[in-house]
């Protein structure tokens, strides 16, 4: 049997287990429960996200068990956590519940800014939400070409994010290195269906 840890953020919080047989996977996770809280499993394979469901409770557990082909070589397994019902901020891997207070070591931001600052892990990067108003001020100014702008219920954010100490925007992946907020803006409208 082979295993990898399970982690939420850049924490292990348990193990995956996985054992091949004939032309399949069959793959078993499981960590400590947390009430109130939605756990899904994301497998990670040759680069890529494979998302194998939600864990249940059971005798004080979080588990899932999923049997998988054998082609699938898993090389570390995430936690994806939510509050029941919370769905992923837009264009974001996490949902807002995932973040947390968070510290402005790194940014260039007065520290009294980062008052309202988050942050979440997701694989190799540090996502940042950062409190945003249109028309008002924000120290936050200098990162707006590598940001998103989200608005939701409790207030309007900037998210960005950082790899390797190297702040990049959220799409830094699907659009090319030198964008502006305002393509940002438009792609991310794109991207969630509207025109």
């Amino acid at each position: 049997m082979e295993e990898c840890g399970l982690y939420l953020g850049k924490n292990e919080i348990g193990r995956l287990r996985w054992s091949r047989s004939g032309e399949t996977t069959t793959l078993f996770a499981a960590c400590p429960v947390e009430k109130g809280r939605i756990y899904r499993v994301v497998l990670l394979c040759e680069g890529e996200q494979l998302p194998l469901g939600v864990m249940l409770p059971d005798g004080g557990k979080f588990v899932l068990k999923k049997t998988l082909p054998r082609t699938v070589v898993p090389q570390r397994a995430l936690v994806d956590r939510s509050l029941p019902g919370e769905g992923h901020l837009p264009g974001l891997p996490l949902a807002y519940s995932a973040f947390q207070q968070a510290e402005a070591k790194g940014l260039k931001v007065p520290e009294a800014a980062a008052k309202g600052l988050l942050c979440a892990d997701w694989i190799d990067r540090r996502y940042y939400l950062a409190p945003f108003c249109p028309g008002e001020e924000s120290a936050f100014a200098s990162y707006f070409s590598l940001s998103v702008l989200i608005e939701g219920e409790t207030g309007g954010f900037l998210a960005f994010c950082e790899k390797d100490g190297n702040f990049e925007p959220v799409f830094s992946k699907l659009l090319p290195k030198q964008t502006d907020f305002a393509e940002l803006t438009e792609y991310h409208g794109r991207e969630e269906g509207s025109t």
